[in-house]
């Protein structure tokens, strides 16, 4: 069976959501991809900037 991959995009607005409790109760596109049912993601690919990237690392 073919493996699926998807490409995104990580998003400093709708990605983001904080550490706090309510970061559940935000849409996070990214996180939300890869919890469908009916779509079984195998790897998930996110570009990304390099500033982006070390923020999100060291935060």
């Amino acid at each position: 069976m073919r493996k699926t991959v998807a490409f995104g995009f990580v998003g400093t607005v709708l990605d983001y959501a904080g550490r706090g409790s309510q970061r559940w109760s935000k849409w996070r596109p990214t996180l939300c991809l890869c919890q469908q049912e009916s779509l079984v993601i195998d790897r998930l690919e996110l570009l990304h900037d390099t500033p982006l990237a070390l923020a999100i690392r060291n935060a």
